[in-house]
């Protein structure tokens, strides 16, 4: 992370989101630009976004309130907001067995970051860069040891970004099933995947869309 060229962009700033109707309502897009570009299925869309939305209106109760965890926003000086970031015990989120990453750390010392999104007509700009900054400062504060994302292998920019700012990719892939989400299938790298799983990646637009597949990272603190 240190490595990372840092451009500050004096008009912007990062800070604590505000539990309002008016802030909250403008964080609702920067949730569903993470699913809206991937193509997926209307009803999928559908639910996937009613539970984003849903742990939205309880982030005083999730985030702001509780210890450990945290919701920053990216604000313009005219408080346009484009960007967000969340961080939460890793527990919190699912992680499970994913903290066997790093043996040697315990699994209440990982934290798991979430939402970093950008809003596309502002991105390149450096703002990803800080919200992470941001995320990763408090993360230290809190005591934690070991940071942890999960983003969609077809999101390869998301990919790229992680991977340049330091954190390590697990070997593994999870595909989900979009009919029922609990259901996955482990391969132990991605070498494992098959023609019928690169078919699918490859071809989002023009295919019918079964799954979605996640990559981890990991970073020490």
């Amino acid at each position: 992370m240190d490595s990372v060229k840092e451009n500050v962009i004096p008009t912007v700033i990062i800070r604590p989101v505000r539990s309002v109707p008016s802030e909250l309502e403008q964080c609702k897009p920067l949730i569903r630009t993470l699913w809206l570009d991937q193509r997926f299925p209307q009803n999928f869309l559908d639910r996937v976004i009613k539970a984003g939305d849903t742990e939205l209106y309880h982030v005083e109760e999730k985030y702001l309130k509780s210890p450990r965890n945290h919701w920053w926003v990216a604000q313009l000086n005219d408080n346009k907001i484009v960007g967000q970031v969340s961080l939460q015990p890793m527990s919190s989120g699912g992680g499970g067995d994913s903290t066997r990453f790093y043996k040697n750390i315990d699994p209440q010392d990982y934290c798991e970051l979430r939402h970093l999104t950008v809003l596309p007509e502002y991105q390149r700009q450096q703002i990803g860069y800080r919200l992470l900054k941001a995320s990763i400062e408090f993360a230290r504060q809190n005591k934690y040891k070991a940071l942890y994302v999960k983003t969609m292998l077809s999101m390869k920019r998301a990919c790229e970004f992680y991977e340049r700012c330091g954190f390590e990719r697990a070997p593994q892939i999870e595909r989900h099933e979009l009919a029922d989400t609990k259901k996955i299938k482990l391969f132990n790298n991605i070498d494992r995947l098959t023609e019928d799983d690169w078919n699918e990646l490859k071809n989002l637009a023009e295919t019918e869309v079964k799954h979605y597949y996640d990559q981890s990272y990991f970073m020490k603190l």
